[in-house]
């Protein structure tokens, strides 16, 4: 069925802009999501095909990979893996992307950075990279899978990769905590933040990241100040935990100064910063 989908998708769909695939669901006698490989695979070729006409691209995939074959079902994770890494560098090949949401668990996510990874290896200088997109979220929705032993690539290339969309609006972002911990990580968020004179918005999530050292949140201070200058309206971030609370009332205080309004939400240690409407 998924063969005679992505066949059709392929071939019919001359004129294709926009795409919105949910790979995720319960499946009997399961009790928790599984996606299908077999889904992700047929999606290969039409991103293939139309990387330079797809404008949307909004794909979830969620929960543990099912996997047919002529024989029945498996878990090969060799072809689970390549099959994830084929869409998501046929996704980082696009040229004329406009929008791209990508929710994810543990393991695509994993290959999403791996795809990027890979790109950034094998083409070096002569990578081509996204510009055109506007609204971009990257979300891993099962963090917790992340941590531990959990081999991962660092995620600065995937986060270079989008350093160059000058016309970018709004940015999401939900990291799994190893990712927070690697130097490049920041290093590869100020290149993509930075020199974006039409970004508005910007959502960070640190996934439980313990930042009693206050490396963090002194990077938040630098970054914050440059963004309030621009066109930057709103800024949450959340999921840092054990912050230094004299810091953090700092950074409230300067970007109130700066005609900021401030909402804290201490639960989920999550803080909104908001562009005053009385500012003139």
């Amino acid at each position: 069925m998924y063969e005679i989908f992505g066949q059709n998708l392929s071939r019919c769909c001359t004129e294709l802009e926009e795409l919105s695939i949910v790979n995720t669901g319960i499946v009997r006698g399961e009790n928790t999501p599984m996606y299908s490989v077999g889904l992700a695979s047929a999606l290969v070729s039409t991103l293939k095909r139309r990387k330079d006409m797809i404008r949307k691209f909004d794909y979830e995939v969620y929960g543990r990979p099912l996997l047919f074959n002529r024989f029945g079902v498996g878990a090969n994770t060799d072809i689970i893996r390549k099959t994830n890494c084929d869409v998501f560098s046929a996704v980082l090949q696009s040229t004329k992307l406009e929008q791209l949401c990508i929710k994810c668990s543990a393991g695509p996510y994993r290959d999403l950075v791996r795809a990027a990874t890979i790109c950034k290896a094998e083409n070096g200088s002569r990578e081509k990279k996204s510009s055109s997109i506007r609204d971009l979220s990257i979300l891993c929705l099962e963090t917790r899978e992340c941590n531990g032993n959990y081999i991962m690539h660092p995620v600065g290339p995937l986060l270079d990769h989008f350093s160059d969309c000058k016309c970018l609006q709004t940015l999401y972002l939900t990291l799994p905590k190893p990712c927070w911990r690697e130097s490049q990580t920041l290093e590869a968020l100020t290149n993509l933040l930075t020199n974006k004179p039409e970004l508005l918005r910007v959502g960070l999530s640190f996934s439980g990241l313990d930042d009693r050292e206050g490396k963090v949140l002194e990077y938040l201070s630098g970054i914050l100040a440059q963004l309030a200058l621009g066109s930057v309206n709103i800024f949450d971030f959340g999921g840092l935990l054990n912050v230094d609370e004299a810091r953090l009332l700092k950074l409230i205080q300067g970007m109130e100064k700066l005609g900021f309004d401030v909402r804290r939400n201490r639960l989920h240690a999550a803080i909104r910063f908001q562009r005053s409407e009385r500012r003139e």
